[in-house]
């Protein structure tokens, strides 16, 4: 009993930081901030729209207008 009583009295002492450590507090509109910017579905929906805005540019290349200029001389 009196090893017990040893071992716990420091245990306690050294656990007690951990024990009063607490998380920050955070209201709804920072979770769902957090949860939008961490969605994965999300993410992959944000990059497909900007490989489709990227390939309409390339749709688009060759209706494009050119611009030519050639010369020639001869004798």
């Amino acid at each position: 009993m009196f090893k017990l009583k040893r071992f716990a009295l420091p245990a306690i002492v050294l656990l007690l930081p951990f024990l009063s450590a607490a998380q920050a507090v955070i209201d709804l509109n920072e979770v769902i901030r957090i949860g939008l910017e961490n969605n994965y579905d999300l993410k992959i929906s944000r990059n497909e729209q900007q490989i489709s805005d990227n390939n309409l540019t390339l749709g688009n290349a060759g209706f494009l207008p050119s611009v030519g200029l050639n010369s020639g001389y001869s004798v």
